[in-house]
């Protein structure tokens, strides 16, 4: 039998419990690309300094640009022989010639083409936010391929019966869209045994979601005096000044989990056949789609085989980006992380230089009773050109007699140096050196 509710809460809570323990250098990681890293808020509540060289920002805009910036167009060949039916009933499967094939591959390549575009997948956007998720915050980039259809219910066409009001109303869809969105590393489920990167062979995935109250009972089965929430969500990245984003409208919260039937269900065989299952927070049950039974794959179909049909989806609809691997471990680092102490280490260089130059700043010493305080006053506040006059005789003896510039120090060319060799480090760590010469 499938998975009860007491076994995936058990599930959940347990990978949150891991995702926590990471949470916070995700959020720190954020925090330096937004340019309000800790070390610059410390400094501004102890009205210290602290110069915050913003690294993260544009060596994650840099390495994006390199990685994916251009939607490419997909190419299709044709696998094996493609099989026209018989005209005449009877009449046996034919090949079809080359030039049939060739219009019929260039057709779907085209469908493809603009289903992956920006009208639709709009596949640019996910897979540049999924690589930004891996390079900045977390590692690694989630995202969930899937297809959503707004359902309405019809009369039926008339036929026999319908005079007779014997037949129900049918479900059809108004409006529909394939989908291939990215989601919060923060809404990520990890199975807390999992110790890969390979993100596809995890027995389940799962994904939290916050959705408006009359759109979750468009798509679940809800109890009618379910209320929802109306507080904030605490599982997005949150901004260095948190603030209490409340909100009049009623959402739910909930998670989604898409998991291997075959491990979950000792009656299914397939090892590459997927279901799912919803929970609400606060029902304490598994949830019922309203358009399809509980469990079932709408992306997948068994032939009478056993096996899956030419159409059905290969893999979880849960799809993780990583690009890089650690072993045995599901939680990878992500640019900024691996970064991370030679940023800070910068910044406290940048820091330490600024402080040295206001130390070095040039500053002259004058005999008290040579000048009077007004005069002062008028030697500070001078414009170019401007003339001030002093007493008669006073200058007979030299401007050096009644003011003398103070010795300065010189910051050491090692202080240089070593910021250049930091630099150098950071480009080779990122893969953003000259020679390209990097780990990532």
């Amino acid at each position: 039998m499938p998975a009860d509710y007491t076994f995936w809460a058990g599930e959940i809570e347990r990978a949150r419990t891991v995702r926590k323990t990471h949470e916070p250098a995700w959020q720190e990681n954020l925090d330096y690309y937004t340019g309000k890293s800790p070390d610059a808020q410390q400094a501004i509540t102890e009205k210290s300094e602290w110069v915050n060289v913003n690294v993260d920002f544009y060596q994650v805009e840099q390495k994006l640009a390199q990685l994916f910036y251009e939607t490419p167009d997909l190419q299709i060949t044709a696998k094996g022989p493609l099989l026209m039916r018989g005209q005449m009933p009877g009449q046996p499967s034919q090949e079809a010639p080359p030039e049939h094939v060739s219009a019929i591959a260039q057709a779907h390549r085209a469908l493809l083409n603009e289903l992956l575009g920006s009208d639709h997948a709009d596949v640019l956007t996910t897979v540049q936010k999924a690589i930004k998720s891996c390079l900045c915050p977390a590692g690694f980039g989630p995202t969930k391929i899937c297809y959503e259809p707004t359902v309405q219910a019809v009369p039926p066409p008339e036929q026999f019966g319908s005079m007779l009001g014997l037949q129900q109303r049918v479900q059809v869809p108004i409006y529909e869209r394939w989908v291939w969105k990215p989601f919060s590393a923060k809404k990520l489920l990890i199975p807390a045994d999992f110790h890969d990167s390979d993100y596809d062979q995890a027995p389940w995935l799962g994904m939290e979601f916050r959705m408006p109250l009359s759109v979750a009972r468009q798509q679940f089965d809800l109890p009618p005096d379910f209320t929802g929430t109306s507080t904030r969500d605490d599982r997005v990245f949150e901004p260095a000044q948190q603030v209490e984003d409340v909100s009049d409208l009623a959402y739910v919260d909930g998670v989604e989990v898409w998991y291997r039937a075959a491990v979950m269900d000792a009656d299914v065989l397939h090892p590459q056949l997927f279901r799912s299952a919803v929970i609400i927070d606060g029902l304490g049950t598994i949830v019922k789609p309203m358009h399809r039974k509980p469990g079932d794959y709408p992306y997948q179909s068994l032939d009478p085989r056993g096996r899956l049909t030419g159409d059905s989806m290969i893999g979880n609809p849960i799809h993780v980006l990583a690009v890089r691997d650690v072993p045995d471990s599901a939680y990878v680092p992500s640019d900024s992380q691996m970064t991370r102490p030679l940023v800070r280490e910068l910044c406290r260089f940048r820091t330490q230089m600024v402080q040295e130059r206001d130390a070095n700043r040039p500053y002259v010493l004058y005999d008290i009773d040579a000048l009077p305080p007004e005069i002062i006053a008028k030697i500070e506040n001078r414009t170019i050109g401007s003339l001030i006059g002093v007493e008669g005789g006073r200058l007979a003896t030299g401007v050096g007699a009644i003011m003398a510039a103070a010795v300065q120090g010189s910051a050491p060319r090692q202080t240089y140096i070593a910021n250049d060799y930091i630099e150098k480090d950071i480009a080779k760590t990122l893969a953003l050196g000259a020679n390209q010469t990097s780990v990532s």
